[in-house]
């Protein structure tokens, strides 16, 4: 590996495209602070689409000395994996490294169509396979438009980003690596181990994400929003038995704000999408209860909220390609649907993959991603009140002893709001694979400031 200091990215970027091999092409030294250097470097990897090249960049930080290698693998898909600030925490003990993941965020390569972000914004009436009619001509342009832009679907498989950290693992020169994953970064770690289990020493994974698990499931979202009821509940908040009211049976929702329309399907779908942290949870959900007495300035708020989500949330053509290429299965976004009927947010998921049949056309075929699980020197940390992979979603093979539930957290908090602590847990486990179940402290019993009377 040689080090390039003083050269243009862009010289460096064009001497890597030349480059007929995958390899590491450079690495610069950016910044030191406290003992930590932060190098920025550029991976090259041969591809079937476009042109044939696809460069991904990343960042290192290193004291220097020969520490042991972190993979830090973010959620997504359609989230850039370059945005975390390792804690210092970690960095006292470990080798932190993100990658980009390909297609998104900063890879040279991106996923790019304008018909995903189209097909979002005609949602229309409930979160159902019924309101995706609309939508489904605009998702199989999508799907075609990818194609016709040279981009081969199998290039943005998880095998592939797998392959990408796999290379630049060997070229940086570390024998071993551990895994610190979050979300869709799970789904990466778990298939980085099945097919390189030998060079695998530990795994620290929040928000578990398991095979499936972009699929939401409406009754797992109603059993974290009836333990989100009783926590309410026994603070003895006056919200908490309208909020038993709603999740037993939701009345028709406001289609209309003094006088203005709003349409539901699109404030639910942002408020639920505001669950994933406990900070704005509560306020989304109390837009829910005052919509359920006739509608609110904050019920109108969130659909108009929606558009704006829509535009800067997510990469969608990344999101909705990696999504379908590994959990493409008509059954389960069929029963997903039929159990939103009578729930909360009825069934967001018929609207993220309500597509299936235009990617089949497109495709051609669901393929089997082979996998299995390995839970062994792994540590996972779940919030209670994740909405996005549920308690109720933990496989049965993940033993107890392996598991810290985090009370009054949600998607993202454990890691992200608590990321010192977070820190600590990683460097602890990854280190003699112990840990404390009270890790996260005792925090009291979370009250939204939206329910505080």
């Amino acid at each position: 590996m040689t080090l390039l200091n003083g050269c243009s990215t862009m010289t460096l970027n064009k001497q890597c495209r030349e480059r007929a091999d995958d390899a590491l092409c450079y690495e610069q030294l950016r910044a030191t602070d406290d003992g930590i250097s932060r190098y920025e470097g550029m991976l090259s990897r041969n591809i079937k689409s476009r042109d044939g090249k696809i460069l991904l960049p990343y960042k290192r930080y290193s004291s220097g000395a020969d520490r042991p290698l972190v993979f830090f693998l973010g959620g997504g898909p359609g989230i850039t994996n370059l945005s975390y600030q390792p804690p210092a925490s970690l960095l006292q003990h470990y080798d932190v490294v993100m990658l980009e993941y390909r297609g998104v965020g900063k890879s040279s390569v991106k996923l790019e169509s304008p018909y995903f972000r189209k097909a979002m914004t005609r949602l229309k009436g409930s979160l159902s396979l019924e309101a995706v009619e609309k939508m489904r001509p605009l998702y199989r342009r999508g799907f075609e438009d990818l194609k016709a832009r040279g981009f081969v679907f199998d290039d943005f498989a998880i095998e592939e980003i797998v392959a990408d950290l796999e290379l630049l693992r060997t070229r940086l020169g570390y024998q071993t690596v551990n895994l610190v994953a979050h979300s869709f970064g799970t789904r990466v770690a778990l298939k980085y181990k099945y097919l390189h289990p030998q060079v695998i020493d530990a795994s620290v994974l929040f928000a578990l994400n398991t095979p499936g698990g972009f699929i939401w499931y409406p009754q797992q979202t109603q059993a974290v929003l009836q333990r989100y009821q009783q926590s309410i509940a026994s603070v003895g908040s006056a919200d908490s038995q309208a909020f038993e009211a709603m999740l037993q049976q939701p009345k028709p929702w406001p289609k209309r704000w003094l006088g203005i329309p709003t349409d539901p399907a699109k404030t639910l779908f942002t408020s639920f999408m505001m669950s994933y942290n406990r900070h704005t949870a509560g306020y989304a959900y109390k837009a829910l209860l005052d919509a359920q007495d006739g509608g609110s300035f904050h019920w109108f708020l969130l659909a108009r909220t929606y558009g704006i989500f829509i535009r800067v949330g997510f990469n969608w053509p990344d999101l909705f390609l990696k999504a379908y290429l590994e959990d493409c299965n008509p059954e389960w976004v069929e029963e997903a649907d039929r159990q939103g009927r009578d729930a909360v947010f009825q069934s967001p998921s018929s609207i993220l993959f309500g597509g299936y049949r235009e990617f089949l056309d497109v495709y051609g075929e669901c393929r089997p991603r082979p996998i299995i699980l390995d839970f062994s020197r792994t540590l996972v940390v779940a919030g209670e009140f994740d909405i996005s992979t549920p308690l109720e979603r933990l496989p049965p093979s993940l033993p107890s002893e392996q598991l810290i539930i985090v009370k009054n957290f949600g998607h993202a908090d454990p890691l992200y709001r608590e990321k010192e602590r977070a820190g600590q847990v990683i460097s602890r486990y990854l280190t003699d694979q112990t840990f404390s179940p009270d890790a996260f402290g005792h925090p009291s019993v979370f009250v939204p400031k939206a329910f505080v009377q």
